[in-house]
Parts: structure tokens; C-alpha cells; sequence
């Protein structure tokens, strides 16, 4: 591991037909380090338990090299943070709904699941043409007193 620009550190592996670095994943780029720990421990993860640390171009008054900027990352991150608090929001709505109704009943998943299967098989069965033949069969259904006629829609 040797330090690189004053403030970042680089992972270089000794073989006897040179030193190759390690490189990012997609890319191919040597990959830096902005902490010296978290290049010891990329190198604990694949099995490295022994490293040498060059400091020679290492700056002591350089400091911490800013973050990376990940677009990517970021909007990946604002997703996930906008589906947790929709999370949050539904679940707070369940629980405001539960109150309200402490009598009613309520069922095990797995009976939710098997009332709704037997629902969609209920609508796969259903006759479209046949439902709508015997409605014009038996015409419009009965005004009710004071339902708006025409243009009082």
C-alpha cells in the first residue's frame, strides 16, 4: 500500500513481473483510498493479512480529500429514503385506521390471500357479454325521487 497525491492511498501487490495496483471494478482505474483503514481493510476482505505501507508521498498537512461525487448513488439513495418514508406514512394510516374500527375483524394474511384468489376466480368466470345483454334487457333502473335528470347532471 503506498500513499499517492499527498492524501489518497493506492493498493500495489508485489509480483516478480512488476507491480500491478488494484483496479476499480467497472472501469479499470487504479482505485484511491481517501483513508489509509479502508485500504487495510479492502485488502482483509480479499485475504491479504500481511501489507507493507509506503508513506513517502504521503502529506500529514494535505488532510482528507473530499468525497467522490455519485450521482448514481445519490438519486439510488433519495429513492430509497422517498419509498421508506411512504413506508412510514402507510403505516402510521394503518394504524390511524385501526383505531378508528376496534371491532372490526380482522385475518391472517394467508386468509387474505385465499379470499382474494377465490375473488379472481370469480372474475374469470364472469361474462362479460352475457352481464351486458341482460342489463339492456332490462333497461335503465328506476329514477329515484329527486335524482337529477339530463342537464341537471
Amino acid at each position: 500500500m503506498r500513499a499517492v497525491n499527498g492524501n489518497q492511498w493506492a493498493v500495489v501487490f508485489a509480483t516478480p513481473a512488476g507491480t500491478p495496483e488494484l483496479v476499480t471494478t467497472r472501469q479499470r482505474e487504479p482505485r484511491r483510498f481517501r483513508d489509509a483503514a479502508l485500504a487495510l481493510k479492502a485488502l482483509r476482505e480479499i485475504g491479504v493479512l500481511t501489507a507493507v505501507v509506503e508513506m513517502e508521498g504521503w502529506d500529514t498537512a494535505a488532510g482528507k480529500p473530499p468525497a467522490w461525487s455519485r450521482p448514481e448513488q445519490s438519486a439510488k439513495m433519495k429513492a430509497r429514503h422517498q419509498r421508506a418514508a411512504a413506508d412510514a406514512e402507510l403505516e402510521e394510516k394503518v394504524r390511524e385506521a385501526i383505531a378508528k374500527a376496534p371491532g372490526s375483524e380482522w385475518m391472517a394474511n394467508s386468509d387474505l390471500v385465499a379470499v382474494l384468489v377465490a375473488k379472481v376466480a370469480q372474475i374469470d368466470d364472469f361474462d362479460l357479454h352475457a352481464a351486458i345483454e341482460a342489463a339492456l334487457k332490462a333497461g335503465p333502473p328506476p329514477r329515484l325521487q329527486g335524482e337529477p335528470v339530463g342537464d341537471d347532471l
